[in-house]
């Protein structure tokens, strides 16, 4: 019998996200949601009522997930220009610097509670290109597929590991090889998170991103630490305007040791799409403009470490 127990319900509704249970789970937090929608008819909900609505919107879009399908890509407006890595969890290569870099990706959640308690583990397949030495403005050099699956063994952090096999899209351009990946994020949850708020005119976020990988067949390992702090200032429903500034630090290592320091600042225009009654904001579309200085990096002259760079970031 379903109990008529509001607190209840929105307990039952985290048990059984929990058990990985998606029907029950869904079910309950529409009762959530039809509940709050109900005292909405009565009287405007306060701040803590739309946050908890919006959070059961979350939580019914993202149990009902299993697509995931991102676009990410950096463009350098300058020839000489060498840009960061970004700061997803699963992006661009760790330590590698670009004039440009482009990725496309597509991941399957397998399920939840699947190896140990609490975990989650998905399969994913992206394909990436670089502008490489050849001067091009597009990502367009040395394609490569990657393909693997990645395991989030923590329920309460942001934290991957992943394995995934690279092979060269271009004949004579790149050698395949398997990376064993680890990255996480921190400081970027609850009221710091760039998730949309339902309350405010905007606010702040913040993100420590750290990534470091070990290439099998080649020997080699990269490393990525990149901090962010920025404002989300609302300029429409599901439409922000987002001033950023971020710090990095990335290195690779073959036969030797390289690596690089260097600081941005920059402006993202961050639209949430596909809101309905019961699922927050399914997509989601950034287009920004980033200038940056390098400190630090090796093979770059003085006067080629000033750049800015067009940035573009899809998740459907």
């Amino acid at each position: 019998m379903l109990p008529d127990d509001p607190a209840l319900i929105r307990q039952l509704a985290f048990v059984n996200q929990r058990l990985d249970d998606i029907p029950k789970a869904q079910r309950y937090a529409r009762l959530v949601v039809d509940d709050l929608n109900n005292e909405a008819q009565a009287a405007r909900l306060n701040a803590a009522q739309r946050q908890e609505r919006f959070d059961f919107r979350r939580l019914h879009e993202d149990m009902g997930r299993r697509w995931t399908f991102s676009l990410d890509s950096t463009v350098g407006l300058r020839s000489g220009a060498v840009s960061s890595t970004n700061n997803n969890v699963g992006g661009s290569s760790p330590g590698q610097s670009y004039r440009s870099y482009g990725q496309l990706e597509a991941e399957y959640r397998i399920g939840r509670n699947v190896l140990v308690d609490g975990d989650l583990l998905s399969a994913y397949s992206r394909v990436f290109a670089g502008s490489g030495d050849s001067g091009v403005v597009l990502p367009v050099k040395n394609p490569m597929l990657g393909a693997g699956v990645r395991w989030k063994p923590l329920r309460d952090y942001v934290f991957f590991l992943a394995l995934e096999q690279q092979i060269p899209l271009d004949r004579g351009r790149g050698e395949s090889d398997t990376m064993l990946r680890a990255s996480a994020s921190f400081l970027n949850s609850g009221k710091y998170s760039d998730e949309w708020h339902p309350n405010g005119a905007g606010w702040f976020a913040n993100n420590l991103y750290l990534d470091a990988a070990q290439y099998l067949r080649q020997n080699n390992q990269a490393w990525t630490a990149d901090y962010r702090a920025s404002w989300h200032q609302k300029v429409a429903h599901g439409q922000t305007l987002e001033p950023y500034a971020h710090v990095q630090v990335n290195g690779y290592r073959d036969e030797q040791t390289r690596g690089a320091q260097l600081g941005g600042v920059g402006v993202r225009w961050n639209i949430w799409t596909g809101e309905s009654r019961y699922n927050a904001w399914p997509h989601k579309v950034s287009l920004g403009l980033e200038y940056q200085r390098t400190f630090h990096t090796v093979n770059q002259s003085a006067g080629e470490r000033n750049n800015a760079f067009v940035t573009l970031g899809v998740r459907w």
